[in-house]
């Protein structure tokens, strides 16, 4: 299953390198090291977010590194929110060994399926382009042509 997703989305980042297409959004900042992301994890499975506990021990016995992840709430729609049992104060005591879904936070994807950044979040996620001038760009092109 996950082998699955991973692959949908090395294609989608594949397909957009080789089309030289930009995506709608590039994630910009850093780490602020403040821990959040590690208590508040929405976790996908079939590129779903996980609303039932069945499917995370299916995803446990499918990928066994999601073992640290904890159930510890649900969110307003329903989707269960984890925590990270490796969490040391606001720091990650596996953080050279830590899963991909920690790695790559926050994922784009993620992003595209509807996740939210953590309020509080060093990270930003940006347009890659300023509305601003592109809009004066096409104004210009605009009354070119007329």
């Amino acid at each position: 299953m996950k082998f699955a997703l991973k692959f949908e989305i090395f294609i989608k980042r594949l397909w957009l390198k080789l089309t030289g297409k930009k995506r709608s959004y590039l994630r910009a900042g850093k780490c602020l090291r403040c821990g959040k992301c590690c208590r508040s994890i929405s976790i996908l499975l079939n590129g779903e977010k996980i609303s039932d506990l069945k499917e995370f021990e299916t995803l446990k016995a499918q990928e066994p590194e999601y073992e640290i992840f904890q159930p510890c709430g649900t969110s307003e729609d329903g989707i269960i929110i984890f925590r990270c049992l490796k969490q040391r104060g606001n720091l990650c005591s596996i953080h050279n060994d830590r899963p991909e879904i920690c790695r790559d936070y926050p994922d784009l994807y993620l992003m595209y399926s509807g996740a939210e950044l953590i309020e509080g979040c060093g990270y930003v996620l940006a347009a890659p382009y300023d509305f601003e001038e592109i809009y004066k760009k096409k104004l210009k092109q605009s009354k070119k042509n007329r």
